[in-house]
């Protein structure tokens, strides 16, 4: 018995301890310094590097590679292992290997999934307060700063300092103030974080520059472009929010339809069909 109440206590340890990594790495924003950014822009992992560790799917949910690189086997292990204990121990001794086989399955890639998980949420972030962010490029911009440091000032004061687009804009500032272009700083900026527009926002500086055309004027349109795309998801949700809310108005409102309409006219025409048969 004491065995079993040891293994219990460090079956609850282990799971504790996986829940509080993935309670601190929820909490967590990458903070950038010069050593995770050399290391960043060196490394180019090749695929089965990438198979074996998506050093590119944890950047994009904002967490520097290097400090999951001793923990991500090692916590996909321990989850693949401690789930199917902790049903056996939840449901005792049994036989069925294909459940526990799937739940073994599903720890393995439950760390996985909560990386997907984080960065939609990321990448939802940045696209709703992009259109904003251009805005606050192009006013400071327009008052006489400098590039840099616009993308300095507009993330600063214009976003709390865990914000990701914030996070991302100091090292947009960053690569321009060591001299890359921001054609080039802005791809980069859309593949850390895995947004679309970003990228698009990159092309079309690229052609900006090809054809002559300001900042400014490029900053406005896309402005716009941004603004417009972000009402239409607005709508686009509001749309499938209210479609989603027709089943369970449906529910409720059909019983008092019955009840209040159906019901009444019913007895009513029963009524009716009584006193013609008396009548006739």
């Amino acid at each position: 018995m004491m065995n079993g109440l040891w293994f219990d206590l460090a079956l609850l340890l282990a799971l504790l301890l996986c829940l509080g990594l993935v309670f601190v790495l929820q909490r967590h924003e990458l903070s950038l310094n010069e050593e995770a950014l050399l290391l960043e822009s060196e490394r180019r992992p090749g695929l089965l590097s990438r198979w074996l560790f998506p050093a590119r799917l944890m950047r994009q949910a904002g967490i520097m590679p290097e400090q999951l690189r001793l923990l991500y086997w090692p916590c996909k292990l321990a989850l693949a292992a401690l789930l199917p204990l902790a049903l056996l121990e939840w449901r005792g001794p049994w036989s069925q290997w294909p459940v526990l086989f799937g739940t073994a399955l599903f720890g393995c890639f439950a760390f996985d999934l909560w990386l997907l998980r984080r960065r939609q949420r990321r990448r939802a972030r940045i696209q709703r307060t992009l259109s904003f962010f251009v805005d606050l490029l192009r006013a400071y911009l327009s008052s006489g700063s400098a590039l840099a440091q616009a993308f300095e000032q507009a993330a600063r004061f214009g976003f709390k300092a865990d914000h990701p687009l914030a996070r991302e804009a100091l090292l947009v500032c960053a690569e321009l103030n060591a001299g890359q272009s921001l054609r080039k700083a802005l791809q980069g900026m859309g593949q850390r974080s895995g947004v679309q527009e970003l990228r698009r926002l990159a092309a079309v500086f690229e052609v900006g520059a090809q054809v002559g055309a300001p900042i400014l004027q490029t900053l406005e349109k896309q402005s716009q472009i941004l603004l417009e795309k972000q009402r239409a998801q607005a709508a686009q949700v509001l749309n499938r929010k209210s479609m989603e809310m027709l089943f369970p108005l449906g529910l409720v409102c059909l019983p008092m339809f019955l009840l209040l309409v159906i019901f009444p006219a019913a007895v009513q025409l029963y009524d009716t069909v009584q006193i013609l048969k008396h009548l006739l």
